[in-house]
Order: structure tokens, then sequence, then C-alpha cells
């Protein structure tokens, strides 16, 4: 059975805490972004595992910081 992560912030983690999280094939990673570095670090995971699929996107809240 898989199982959907729909809101993981996944890019935060430190590298040995990103292993262990996406090593298990059976979770599937909806990692969100904030901003535009966020989006491209979230890209990057998702081109190198399969189970990561980026939300790429600005947080509305980062879009008021930048007003």
């Amino acid at each position: 059975m898989k199982y959907i992560d729909s809101h993981c912030h996944l890019y935060k983690f430190n590298e040995i805490e990103r292993k262990r999280i996406i090593r298990n094939k059976d979770i599937i990673i909806l990692s969100v972004s904030e901003d535009l570095e966020s989006s491209l670090k979230n890209l990057v995971l998702s081109q190198l595992n399969e189970n990561v699929i980026p939300a790429i996107g600005i947080h509305p809240m980062e879009y008021r910081k930048s007003k």
C-alpha cells in the first residue's frame, strides 16, 4: 500500500533526515515550496527521487513580505 504525505517541506530537513524520509518508497511525498529558492530545491529533489512530487510556488506569507 502507498501512502501520500500531502504537505511536507522536505527541503527544510537536513540531508540525513531527508534520506531517511525518502528511502521509504511506500510513501509519496508532496514537497511544498515557499519561494523561488525552495521551489528550485524541490525540483532537484523530485528529479533525484521518484517518490517526491514538487509543489512549486510562492507562499502567500512570502508574497506579502515582498510588497
